[in-house]
């Protein structure tokens, strides 16, 4: 992914980083779970069933990882700046992300969308390279091995995705995926 400036010094600490990775990993598999009765193309189906399975592997391992290391189950939080619990004050250089932009998504218009595979490869296209940010942020101050692990795994699987995702777009749609960011 291309670091702007004002990203390139941003850091999420290893508590904000599970909070905010699992409240991103849900979002992508309520998406995800809608490819089952709504994609046409196959490759969507296999896709969104391997988004959802990789990331409830992911949010199993996150919730196991945040209760070892802060005794408590990983706290709620909405998408649009809601709650961070106790620890929000160490969300060095987070207030530049306004509020991580691909953490929104617009699960009406991905319902009620004509074409539902055009509409989901925009939207996860989109959606990706918040967690890959977000990994790669953590990646500059975790001393955990496994949010490591799991960091550099969340960004190698979902710029592979992306990629994915910008090779059928532009197959199927014979343009450029719209408003997806470089990873």
């Amino acid at each position: 992914m291309s670091s702007s400036p004002s990203s390139s010094s941003q850091t999420i600490s290893d508590r904000d980083f599970l909070t905010m990775m699992t409240a991103h990993h849900k979002q992508a598999i309520e998406m995800a779970d809608l490819a089952p009765s709504r994609a046409k193309r196959p490759e969507v189906k296999q896709l969104a069933r391997s988004i959802s399975k990789d990331q409830k592997e992911e949010i199993q391992t996150m919730a196991t990882l945040y209760k070892a290391a802060y005794g408590t189950a990983i706290p709620s939080m909405t998408m649009g700046g809601g709650m961070m619990g106790k620890d929000s004050n160490s969300m060095n250089g987070m207030n530049g992300m306004n509020g991580m932009n691909g953490m929104k998504m617009d699960m009406n218009a991905l319902k009620n969308a004509a074409d539902f595979d055009k509409e989901f490869l925009q939207q996860m296209s989109v959606h990706h390279p918040t967690a890959t940010q977000m990994s790669q942020m953590v990646l500059k101050t975790t001393k955990s091995p496994q949010i490591r692990t799991l960091a550099q795994s969340i960004v190698k699987e979902q710029t592979a995705e992306v990629a994915q995702m910008r090779k059928w777009y532009q197959s199927w749609y014979k343009s450029d995926l719209p408003n997806s960011t470089s990873n």
